[in-house]
């Protein structure tokens, strides 16, 4: 008997023993789960500094600054200058670039003040800030789908670890490099006012959009990989050559204000509105083109327009070119037809050789409005 009682409690012993080590395994892994779906491994370590100089404000006169942060949680904002406040972020529309009033963060300052600005803590996708940044880290903020930034002194950005951006504005900054290689996911891009060189998007196959102007130093872009484009905006560069052959979903095109000799559009057959304003144009062959509802084609060294094929157009502005007064006629009768429209249809004419002298009356019974045939 007491042989029997002895295995028994023996066997109760290493039941214990085996129940106890199950336990500690399962609060061990719990432990490890905890610290592996962290919010700084999941969302990433949400913080961000930026340098501000407010000697050189953006409203002359005012020391302030205007931050718009979107996302989910609670932030952390030392202002600087001992001033430090805690917001709790709105979550914005992921399909829009700004976010509601109470995203709005403003800060004064009593004079010009020079120096860091920490943000700390939440899940932020959205930030727009449109003052006198010298610097912005965003590299530990990886939750960043859309960042803004207009009216700074930045010479440089890194967003090589902001993978999640959708939406990039650059506005107003005299940067000159911008490497956008790991940012797959763009789909919006507007680039202004910089002193970029160059511009490499062959890894930002995802744009839809994309916004490049007034970059005086931007001689070219390679668009080939960017298939999925509708529209382009990239006037006032100093493009000298154009190739949106690969670009067949462009439904707008923009590039005005460059040095361009040749332009092929035969290949954007959804394609409607083309602005190639003010540059070295001598022919334009609009024949593919039979959705186009605006052109404008003013200042360049064209002699002649057939917009035959062009069903819908509804505005044509072709001013300060080389065009005769036959060759407007010309123009003229390959206008369609819009006589019994609700809706008035416009021709600028005004600066051509010929526009004094051509009949502008063939479009005029066409339903048009012929402007500068004097």
């Amino acid at each position: 008997m007491s042989r029997v009682i002895k295995n028994s409690f023996e066997r109760k012993q290493k039941a214990t023993a085996s129940t106890l080590c199950v336990v500690c395994l399962l609060l061990a892994g719990s432990f490890y789960s905890c610290d592996k779906t962290s919010p700084e491994d999941d969302n990433g370590i949400t913080e961000m500094t930026m340098t501000v100089d407010l000697s050189v404000p953006y409203n002359v006169n005012s020391y302030n600054i205007e931050l718009m942060l979107g996302g989910t949680g609670d932030v952390i904002v030392d202002w600087g200058d001992t001033s430090v406040d805690t917001f709790t972020l709105v979550p914005c529309d992921p399909n829009a670039s700004r976010c509601t009033d109470q995203s709005y963060y403003r800060h004064y300052y009593s004079d010009a003040y020079k120096g860091v600005i920490k943000i700390t803590g939440g899940n932020i996708t959205h930030l727009r800030c449109y003052s006198t940044l010298s610097e912005l880290d965003v590299s530990k903020t990886t939750s960043l789908k859309y960042l803004l930034i207009g009216h700074s002194i930045l010479t440089s950005l890194d967003v090589s670890k902001n993978t999640a951006l959708t939406y990039l504005f650059i506005h107003q900054n005299p940067i000159t490099v911008l490497d956008l290689s790991k940012n797959i996911e763009l789909t919006y891009l507007w680039i202004s006012q910089t002193e970029i060189l160059s511009l490499d998007l062959t890894m930002n196959t995802a744009l839809t959009e994309l916004y490049c102007d007034f970059n005086d130093k931007l001689t070219n872009l390679d668009l080939s990989k960017n298939i999925k484009l509708d529209y382009l905006h990239c006037s006032n560069n100093g493009f000298t050559n154009m190739d949106v052959s690969k670009n067949t979903l462009l439904t707008s095109l923009w590039c005005h204000g460059n040095q361009l000799t040749n332009l092929d559009v035969s290949n954007l057959s959804d394609l409607k509105v083309l602005i190639c304003n003010d540059n070295k144009l001598t022919s334009l062959d609009l024949s593919k083109n039979t959705y186009l509802e605006g052109l404008y084609c003013r200042e360049n060294q064209l002699t002649s327009l057939d917009v035959s094929k062009n069903i819908v157009l509804g505005f044509l502005g072709c001013q300060s070119n080389c065009i005769s007064a036959n060759a407007l006629n010309d123009l003229f009768e390959s206008l369609p037809n819009h006589f019994n429209s609700h809706n008035q249809k416009d021709i600028l004419i005004e600066g051509n050789p010929g526009s004094a002298d051509c009949n502008a009356s063939i479009a005029v019974n066409k339903g048009w409005k012929v402007w500068g045939n004097y």
